[in-house]
């Protein structure tokens, strides 16, 4: 494995660290294709990082997706993918781990791996899952859930945001995702974006899904046209709905054990995104 083979035996508590991260585990995940979800997660992965006082990591478990490093431009940087973590059982050294990632700007991301589709088991993704939240604040790029699957990133997260639309095939795809979610015990929170086809606003479809709104943003143009360049989803507009999320997050999620998860802190964004420059 890439860079892994000589830290992956260590005992992680011989790292010379300091507390364990004690902040929510934030998961994405889309109400229907189209919605998306990966470029919420990388906003919100990069405000959080920006945010503090820990790191922040974006994390890819959508192993049908194409690779979120591509999404953000970073497919050919060097660095650790999921297919090289595929043996990382028991104790996974957090610090080594982060150290080895890929970034996107100043984020740690583990991402799929679009040229090899090798499985990689539930019990190595929730050891690894497990050791980088003792090193930083989790973002989860989710799938959609499976009726009747016995795993689920979302399973592992304090709060699910559900990237939704403004249109009933939303509300319709929507349900599973918001019935599993609250089924692992997470807060959900819909952040809604881009125009109503037939008038349906945000409000509504919080009210037709029980679910607060966190945030609401408009369609954006630069969007698209960040990705295609290679910078990864930028934009003002994405900026403040990520922060609002946030915010929305640490006022709502509850803390699931006192030695495992809290609550992480709030305080205003720093300035907002206006470019297409990756701090």
């Amino acid at each position: 494995m890439r860079g892994w083979a000589d830290t992956a035996g260590r005992d992680p508590r011989g790292e010379a660290a300091g507390p364990a991260v004690r902040e929510a585990v934030v998961g994405v995940c889309g109400a229907r294709g189209g919605a998306g979800a990966s470029v919420l997660a990388a906003a919100l992965a990069r405000a959080r990082h920006r945010r503090g006082p820990h790191p922040a990591v974006l994390v890819d478990l959508d192993d049908a997706g194409g690779g979120i490093d591509v999404l953000l431009g970073i497919e050919d940087q060097p660095g650790i993918r999921w297919p090289d973590l595929r043996d990382a059982r028991g104790d996974v050294p957090a610090r080594e781990l982060v150290g080895l990632l890929p970034r996107w700007g100043d984020v740690p991301v583990l991402s799929v791996d679009r040229t090899r589709r090798e499985p990689v088991d539930d019990d190595v993704r929730r050891d690894v899952l497990s050791a980088l939240r003792r090193e930083a604040a989790l973002v989860l790029d989710l799938p959609r859930p499976v009726p009747d699957a016995p795993a689920w990133g979302g399973d592992e997260c304090d709060a699910v945001l559900v990237a939704a639309r403004k249109d009933l095939p939303t509300v319709a795809g929507a349900l599973g995702v918001v019935a599993r979610a609250r089924a692992g015990g997470a807060h959900v929170a819909l952040v809604v974006r881009g125009r109503a086809p037939a008038g349906l606003t945000a409000a509504q479809l919080g009210a037709a899904l029980d679910c607060p709104v966190a945030a609401e943003m408009k369609s954006e143009r630069a969007l698209a046209a960040a990705v295609e360049r290679g910078v990864g989803p930028c934009g003002a507009r994405l900026h403040r709905a990520a922060v609002r999320a946030l915010d929305h997050v640490a006022a709502s999620a509850p803390v699931l054990g006192d030695a495992v998860r809290g609550p992480w802190p709030t305080r205003t964004a720093a300035a907002e995104l206006t470019s297409g420059r990756i701090a």
